[in-house]
């Protein structure tokens, strides 16, 4: 544990090394008796001491639900387990798929069926899925009739169910398994009308985010372009307000190199112009990786345009006692770290105020949870999109807060989360093989336990 002035926190490394002695103190309890610190130790509640979690290591996070990484807990040879249902998406701008048609062809070599729903908006035509092998069916098939998708079906997608203003939303109960980001397992807002649905219609959430494997680590996730695309609308966004440039609005992009040309149209010809300075927090994680390759790649790019000077930030750097006020010596921060707990706000409205010649003008939040009771910049409350990504508030610096940030190079991040998933959707109908789903299941639980239903 680490304590200074501004924070008390729990670090990754701590947590493991608890995990180890716990799980070697669990197995002499027949012949010694536990001191009370060692009753402490081994509660839940002690696990969910405020830790910062990066998307590419959720042990702790898991360990907060009371679940161990090892945990083992469903009985799958009651059902049929070879059904992939592919839903298409509801969010708007959404072009990304999880699975590409490829590894839906493996799937079908392995056993499995595949209905694809039509979706005109997908990245990759209805066609090439057709060609794979899969059974094309109507777009929100499942949404407008449920009964027609066998209750055992695993109905894949990526985002939101339906949109809140959506002709389903009031009523929408859900029968089947879904495998998707929900994003109610962390008290967000609505997270309890999200899990009723599940309560009332029986099924069940598998959460992308929460798919570990034994070691606690995510095993598929789109946090290398969610951070690559966020550093690059960022470093736009600083660009259209140096230059009072017409308001950022963007669409998909097909390559990295399309979006580099179009960053590098924004930025200054003259390579002696005012060099901005770029902090990305998590820098060690996933999405941090993407965030730091995007400013690399940019600076390889455009060799005459003003370079950017990177600080990257990971733990040992923000539990410096001056941390928070070093963030504000730069123009553009990334955040690309997912709290779990509370802790000191990475910006506010307050540390802005106590430092009126702060720097910093745009800031982008690369894990996008303002809901969140943890959030560490809580100087906004709302996401932002594609067609305007940047949030303008009088006095404060621009906020880019997309929750879909991927989905400005669809077909990349398609293929790259793809190939991390559907290994893991090929043991769906293996026994003995199914712990990471097994994980994610164990989480529902008892988040849906927590909810309290009745």
């Amino acid at each position: 544990i680490y304590k200074n002035n501004y924070m008390l926190q729990t670090t990754t490394a701590t947590m493991r090394i608890a995990s180890v002695l716990m799980n070697r103190a669990s197995r002499l309890t027949s012949r010694c008796t536990l001191t009370p610190a060692a009753k402490l130790l081994s509660s839940s509640s002690v696990l969910a001491t405020s830790v910062p979690i990066r998307r590419t290591d959720i042990s702790t996070s898991l360990r907060a639900y009371g679940v161990s990484p090892a945990i083992a807990v469903r009985d799958w040879s009651q059902r049929d387990n070879s059904h992939i249902h592919l839903r298409s998406e509801t969010l708007e701008d959404e072009e990304r798929t999880s699975l590409i048609p490829s590894h839906a062809k493996r799937l079908i070599e392995k056993g499995y069926k595949l209905t694809v729903e039509k979706n005109p908006a997908r990245i990759i035509p209805d066609k090439e899925y057709e060609e794979a092998g899969c059974e094309i069916v109507p777009q929100n098939l499942w949404l407008n009739e449920p009964q027609a998708v066998p209750k055992d079906t695993f109905i894949l997608g990526l985002k939101y169910l339906c949109p809140p203003d959506s002709k389903w939303a009031k009523d929408l109960t859900c029968a089947h398994r879904h495998i998707y980001f929900a994003h109610c397992f962390k008290n967000q807002k609505g997270w309890r009308d999200e899990m009723k649905r599940f309560r009332l219609g029986g099924g069940e959430i598998l959460d992308l985010e929460f798919l570990t494997d034994e070691n606690g680590r995510r095993v598929a996730s789109f946090g290398f372009y969610a951070g690559y695309a966020g550093a690059a609308l960022g470093l736009a966004q600083f660009y259209v307000k140096q230059h009072q440039l017409p308001m950022l609005s963007v669409t998909s992009f097909p390559t990295k190199k399309n979006l580099l040309e179009f960053v590098r149209g924004l930025s200054p010809r003259e390579y002696n112009a005012e060099t901005p300075a770029a902090v990305v927090i998590g820098a060690l994680g996933a999405a941090g990786r993407g965030a730091c390759q995007f400013f690399e790649d940019f600076a390889n790019f455009a060799k005459d345009a003003p370079k950017v000077q990177v600080s990257k930030n990971d733990l040992p750097e923000m539990l410096a006692p001056d941390s928070r006020e070093k963030l504000l010596q730069h123009e553009v921060l990334v955040n690309c770290i997912n709290l779990q707990g509370p802790t000191e706000p990475f910006v506010s409205k307050e540390s802005l105020a106590a430092h009126p010649r702060h720097r910093l003008q745009t800031v982008v939040d690369v894990s996008c949870d303002p809901s969140s009771p943890y959030n560490p910049l809580p100087f906004y409350d709302r996401e932002t999109t594609l067609k305007e990504p940047a949030l303008i508030q009088p006095d404060l610096p621009d906020v880019i807060a997309v929750s879909h940030l991927p989905s400005l190079l669809p077909l990349e991040a398609s293929q790259y989360f793809s190939e991390l998933l559907v290994p893991h959707l090929l043991n769906l109908n293996e026994e003995g093989k199914r712990d990471v789903w097994n994980r994610a299941a164990a989480v529902y639980d008892r988040v849906l336990a927590e909810a309290k239903f009745d």
